[in-house]
């Protein structure tokens, strides 16, 4: 039987590998504006009827603004489980 791995038996931390890249290039998003300054900017594959629902809720404006999401890379790594958890 292949070894498996599973949240138990993963290490809780790995490193950055020198090849990984977390300079994302600048691009349009869709953000959320209210008395002339952006107060929110949604990643690129949030639904517009989620977007929509937060303008109408916060009496705000939706814009599209080109942005640069930058990201920092910290020590909480952890294993992720994608198996179902419920079995039919």
């Amino acid at each position: 039987m292949a070894f498996k791995l599973t949240p138990e038996n993963a290490p809780k931390n790995i490193p950055l590998a020198d090849t990984a890249v977390l300079s994302p290039r600048v691009q349009w998003h869709l953000c959320l504006a209210k008395e002339g300054e952006v107060i929110l900017i949604f990643p690129r594959a949030t639904p517009y009827a989620r977007i929509n629902a937060l303008a109408e809720k916060y009496d705000a404006e939706i814009y599209k603004c080109k942005a640069r999401v930058s990201y920092e890379m910290l020590d909480e790594n952890e294993y992720y489980d994608h198996n179902p958890k419920v079995t039919l």
